[in-house]
């Protein structure tokens, strides 16, 4: 089955039901500019209620964010990152922490294939916050690569099996539309987002 990433996570209800419905990934935002963002402390607390889920930071790279001490506080098990420096990225990767590349439009096919080979991962979003992906240049994309795509930007429960259709990606990736308000899950839209990814035709 597609693998799901429920990110923009702030309350404890949100991530028990994450962990009821098995979800996969739960991303706990560090973007300042975000109104999901959460520090790094209400981090560590939720993710204290983790069993099930893996738990992403998402940051974006040379914001003046405190990036050794979201890793030195232990509560993710992998770092989203946009745009870092050559410097954050050692740092992640010193760290032992999963890494995800961030991007928000398709970069070339060469370049992703050597991000996958050096055993990290890559997510593709839309070119602006609740945006759509660029879906028609993903699908173009060989499909040794796309299976190991997160695909992020603008999905819901209404269009969320038709991206699937089209790119086959690794995972989905869910904030706004399920959303009553930022950073607000409505369950209702939870529940069902999760059950048209899974009843989704496996990649």
């Amino acid at each position: 089955m597609t693998s799901i990433k429920i990110c923009g996570i702030t309350r404890e209800e949100d991530l028990a039901l994450c962990e009821e419905l098995s979800i996969d990934f739960v991303g706990f935002n560090f973007v300042p500019t975000s109104p999901r963002c959460i520090p790094i402390d209400r981090a560590k607390s939720l993710a204290s209620g983790l069993r099930r889920s893996k738990a992403v930071g998402i940051v974006i790279g040379n914001q003046g964010i405190h990036l050794g001490e979201i890793i030195g506080s232990g509560c993710v098990d992998a770092i989203q990152i946009y745009d870092p420096t050559l410097e954050e990225l050692l740092l992640i990767q010193e760290s032992g922490l999963g890494l995800i590349h961030g991007f928000r439009s398709v970069p070339e096919t060469d370049f992703l294939a050597s991000i996958l080979a050096a055993g990290h991962d890559v997510l593709i979003d839309g070119a602006k916050n609740g945006s759509m992906a660029n879906l028609s240049d993903i699908s173009r994309l060989p499909n040794d690569i796309r299976k190991h795509i997160f695909l992020a930007g603008g999905l819901t429960p209404k269009n969320v099996a038709a991206a699937i259709g089209q790119v086959h990606p690794f995972a989905v990736d869910v904030a706004s539309g399920i959303e009553s308000s930022p950073g607000i899950k409505d369950h209702g839209m939870m529940k069902a987002f999760v059950e048209i990814v899974r009843g989704t035709a496996p990649r």
